[in-house]
């Protein structure tokens, strides 16, 4: 659902009730939405090399639009994430090949930066106003379309003294809740291993 859509849909639930919404409050709310299903539904896959990224001096520098928990191999194996301190340890007496996450500041012991991957998935773009591209939603099955409108519809004001704001926001938090858990159920789904008997 590009933002035309997003926003005709929602000015006409809202109009039901006789409420109007702003563009900029729109946007808000639905990159909020786009924001969340990165983080629950994880649709865009994405496995970054360690020498593609920046250093910072002992830190490679992960990128803002990577979304966690991260899995890291080095050479097909998984390469465990530990804590700082015990990362500071390893990398002063040797042993296995670790690595630490403080923000987006990536640490590894590894001494071959080129065999070491990231694997994450990578956030949603967010919609601008008045503009159709880039579309969020276009990274999942096309049933999930209307999940920012949800999310926006059931977060919007609502006066506990109104029974259609109130009904409004019951039935689209519905809407988004089973909505989101239904697309990370599908976005899993689609990347099953085929059913053998």
């Amino acid at each position: 659902m590009g933002w035309t859509s997003l926003k005709s849909y929602v000015q006409t639930e809202l109009a039901y009730e006789g409420n109007t919404i702003t563009d900029d409050l729109l946007s808000d709310y639905a990159n909020q939405a786009v924001d969340i299903i990165s983080e629950v539904v994880r649709p865009l896959p994405i496995s970054i090399t360690l020498s593609s990224l920046q250093r910072d001096g002992e830190a490679y520098l992960l990128p803002r639009t990577l979304v966690g928990p991260l899995v890291v191999t080095c050479e097909g194996f998984v390469v465990p994430t530990v804590p700082l301190e015990d990362y500071q340890r390893m990398a002063e007496t040797g042993g296995p090949i670790v690595c630490h996450v403080s923000g987006l500041r990536f640490f590894t012991t590894s001494t071959s930066p080129e065999s070491v991957n990231i694997h994450g998935a990578q956030a949603l773009p967010h919609y601008v106003v008045g503009e159709d591209d880039p579309d969020p939603m276009k990274a999942l099955p096309l049933r999930f379309d209307k999940l920012p409108a949800h999310y926006v519809l059931a977060n919007y004001r609502a006066g506990a003294d109104v029974p259609s704001e109130v009904a409004r926001v019951q039935r689209h938090m519905t809407l988004w809740q089973d909505g989101l858990a239904a697309a990370h159920a599908a976005v899993r789904g689609l990347g099953a291993q085929e059913y053998r008997f």
